[in-house]
């Protein structure tokens, strides 16, 4: 029997880089992007506290556009008039040109890396690894729109 309190939580509301533009015309906000890997525990916690955290997911869901964006995804994206590919780096491993362009640090790629961009798409923040809540809670609060 569901009383209505399993669906209590609040849910992030995330878009693609494609559909970007179009939201962008709509209403201009700074885009956080969240990169992140299936095999990657740390990006599993994340998603498992701070991104249940309902003033974390208030603010991403009302100040920014969000962008979940799996490293090792295979589809290529058309983001700012660039085409992205998934790119190859070994057996059964690769990395998606995308992750690369906005995530790389010191000319590494880590999981989880947090970016935010502007309305324009410039890049105006990235940390790669894992922040606690209250981290991910104050960088919001001072780079909201």
């Amino acid at each position: 029997m569901n009383f209505g309190y399993a669906d209590a939580q609040p849910k992030l509301n995330s878009v693609s880089f494609e559909e970007l533009e179009a939201f962008q015309t709509i209403e201009e906000r700074p885009v956080f992007v969240y990169l992140t890997a299936e095999w990657c525990k740390y990006c599993k916690n994340v998603e498992q506290t701070s991104f249940r955290d309902s003033e974390i997911v208030n603010l991403l869901n009302n100040e920014f556009y969000l962008v979940i964006f799996d490293i090792e995804t295979e589809e290529t994206i058309t983001f700012n008039g660039k085409e992205f590919r998934f790119k190859t780096t070994g057996l059964n491993t690769g990395v998606h040109e995308l992750a690369e362009e906005l995530g790389t640090i010191d000319g590494v790629l880590n999981t989880p890396t947090f970016v935010i961009l502007d309305a324009k798409h410039n890049s105006l923040f990235k940390y790669g690894g894992y922040m606690y809540s209250q981290q991910i809670k104050s960088l919001l609060m001072i780079s909201g729109k």
